[in-house]
């Protein structure tokens, strides 16, 4: 599984959890030239599903996804509208 911190990220201090392991805490911003803030180190998951919690503790923002690794194992995270949202793909056109 590869998870991506993308568009929206501003210096933000982000808490990223795999099946309850944190595997990412750090300060993220994104590069607009290239729509991207942080490219985590690659997941091992065991089965076809996988639930990953992101943070962003200064801002008490928090959210939990459930992921669908049969439908792609790259999982791009956006901060939109004060939200925290994800999606699954096959490909991401980045890499």
């Amino acid at each position: 599984m590869r998870v991506y911190l993308t568009d929206g990220f501003a210096g933000d201090h982000v808490v990223v959890s795999v099946n309850g392991q944190t595997v990412f805490d750090g300060n993220a911003t994104t590069k607009k030239l290239y729509g991207l803030a942080e490219q985590l180190k690659p997941v091992q998951v065991s089965g076809s599903s996988a639930t990953m919690e992101v943070r962003l503790p200064e801002k008490k923002l928090a959210a939990t996804f459930n992921v669908d690794l049969n439908q792609g194992a790259h999982v791009p995270v956006t901060l939109e509208d004060g939200k925290l949202r994800h999606s699954v793909q096959k490909r991401i056109g980045f890499m």
